[in-house]
């Protein structure tokens, strides 16, 4: 995380460490820890947003997540700002 960053949207921050979290409990995937973003991390991200109705980023820089929530790989900065 970048804590230099002023994060528009807190709930992205949110969901995107409480994936990893689900991950971990729910199948000790190992792939999902450490900062890693892999696929299974992706498809609970995105699923977590569609089930709490929280619209999605305008942009990612985790690139697993863009492929399956169909957003732009973008830059961390544009990310965060919606460029």
């Amino acid at each position: 995380m970048n804590p230099t960053v002023a994060f528009r949207q807190p709930a992205h921050l949110i969901l995107h460490e409480a994936a990893h979290h689900i991950r971990i409990q729910k199948d000790d995937m190992m792939c999902c820890m450490g900062g890693q973003h892999c696929k299974h991390w992706a498809k609970t991200l995105f699923g977590m947003y569609k089930k709490l109705n929280v619209p999605l980023p305008f942009g990612t820089q985790f690139e697993t997540f863009a492929e399956i929530a169909g957003i732009p790989l973008c830059t961390f900065i544009g990310a965060v700002r919606g460029d």
